[in-house]
């Protein structure tokens, strides 16, 4: 569904394409030509190389016992396979005009591949965002229930409905017949109905749930940074540590008074001295109470700090997948429900975006975490 063989939007008309020839436009030109030429091998570079480093560090460092970065890891698999095996092909197919002279059965493996890979980041996308907010909103039930085990599950179970996505469109391509062995592509014509769900399976459906998801995220992230900010505010600017707190809030702010209330409580609960023991230098004087308070605003701002760091981890991720993977998503949606007509402008930029989106998807891991930036060293 990559419009350089199909019969509805003729990319090239190259040897061995069985389509129309078509006037190409300036996208189709040689200064654009040697521009995508030299893209797709620095892309398909980059790919290779930051996901072997971003994968060996993630080992290295041990960062695959936190589950957010097994989610990394296998994103790192998936734009490994990109960088090695899906965008050379392209490359390949860019250069001879359509042309396919690698056979038939690397033609089908070559789109099961690329197609399933594709579905499998948005997924991937989809899966970070739902773990996010079940960490942010219910902690201890994800503390609880959150395994090693059930997370490679999950991707297991992504991958299969990936797969079960792309097979049947492929399967009745090769049953139809729709191109030569010299074209590989799936057409679009004879196999509409199931291209249409596979657009709606994997584009469609990861697309809506994925910004869903990372709006109600950033929703719950903001507010809970300003109250604990306000909370902050307050701890330092209470002057006179023996009072009863709760009577500086308003009875409208509940969890303001709750934490006030938690406070007094630990104050009012200290085990008196023993009768029989004189209280002296080894007792506490009532009023030194700014080593409980010092900790407790560190406690608060340590909190906010890593729910700060979290939330800066999944704004690169959501700003990737809206920048690199949202617009071709959008296009090839509103193509199959008939919203637009097909548009090679739009095309060219939205699959010059998908394919970047390994390499810059990668590198944000690396230079978001202070860690992954220094250098592997296997020997100590």
């Amino acid at each position: 569904m990559y419009e350089k063989g199909s019969t509805d939007v003729p990319y090239t008309a190259g040897a061995g394409n069985n389509t129309t020839a078509v006037e190409e436009d300036e996208f189709g030109a040689p200064p654009f030509r040697r521009f995508r030429f030299i893209y797709f091998i620095l892309l398909s570079v980059l790919a290779t190389c930051g996901s072997v480093y971003l994968f060996l560090a993630l080992l290295r460092k041990g960062f695959f016992k936190i589950h957010f970065y097994l989610f990394v890891g296998h994103l790192s698999i998936i734009y490994f396979i990109f960088g090695i095996f899906i965008i050379p092909f392209y490359i390949a197919m860019f250069t001879l005009e359509g042309y396919w002279p690698f056979g038939v059965g690397l033609c089908i493996t070559f789109n099961i591949v690329h197609n399933v890979c594709v579905y499998e980041m948005l997924a991937t996308v989809v899966l970070i965002a739902a773990d996010r907010l079940w960490a942010m909103q219910w902690p201890h039930h994800y503390r609880a229930k959150r395994t090693f085990g059930n997370m490679v599950v999950t991707l297991g179970l992504s991958w299969i409905y990936c797969c079960f996505t792309v097979f049947p469109t492929v399967i009745h391509d090769r049953i139809t017949q729709s191109y030569a062995a010299t074209v590989c592509d799936i057409a679009i014509t004879p196999n509409f109905q199931y291209w249409t769900a596979t657009i709606t399976m994997g584009f469609l459906i990861p697309s809506v749930l994925a910004l869903c998801i990372y709006g109600t995220i950033f929703y719950i992230a903001l507010v809970r940074i300003f109250r604990k900010r306000s909370k902050v505010f307050t701890v330092a600017t209470t002057t006179n540590p023996t009072s009863q707190v709760t009577s500086h809030y308003d009875n409208n702010e509940p969890e303001l008074k709750e934490a006030a209330d938690s406070r007094n409580k630990r104050k009012g609960s200290r085990t008196p001295p023993h009768p029989g023991i004189v209280s002296g230098a080894t007792s506490r004087k009532p009023g030194d109470y700014s080593t409980e308070k010092t900790a407790g605003g560190t406690l608060v701002r340590q909190n906010t700090e890593r729910e700060q760091r979290v939330l800066f981890v999944m704004l690169v991720v959501m700003v990737n997948f809206i920048v690199c993977l949202l617009p071709y998503a959008t296009y090839c949606v509103l193509w199959f429900y008939n919203l637009m007509a097909p548009n090679r402008y739009f095309f060219t930029v939205g699959h010059l975006l998908l394919f970047s989106h390994p390499v810059l998807d990668t590198f944000a891991f690396i230079f978001t975490n202070k860690e992954l930036r220094q250098p592997l060293r296997f020997w100590k």
